[in-house]
């Protein structure tokens, strides 16, 4: 039987700004943002220890017959990888179109 373990890490920056601009005779919201992700992920494998048999009655489970196995770890999780990057951009802006009928 063999079994993984996941290691993840992430930095995430993100920047927004916002505000009323004038412009065209009117007042406008202006909203704009942007963001970086950078992740890594490395992934550590490991065997199970095969050597003790039994057997189970999946009809009847006593769930503390069996121990949980130890896992031998055959690969360590190594050198941190190439960080995996997204960059994002957005912008809003709320404009008005002409004035309200008096």
């Amino acid at each position: 039987m063999s079994t993984w373990n996941d290691w993840n890490q992430y930095e995430i920056f993100d920047a927004t700004l916002n505000g009323s601009v004038d412009a065209f005779g009117r007042s406008h919201d202006l909203v704009v943002g942007v963001t970086q992700q950078r992740s890594w992920f490395r992934r550590q494998f490991g065997l199970a220890d095969a050597s003790d048999e039994f057997l189970v009655d999946i009809f009847n489970p006593d769930h503390h017959v069996i121990d949980r196995p130890d896992f031998a770890v055959y690969r360590d999780f190594g050198e941190k990888g190439p960080a995996w990057n997204d960059y994002q951009a957005f912008a809003g802006d709320r404009l008005q179109e002409g004035d309200r009928p008096s």
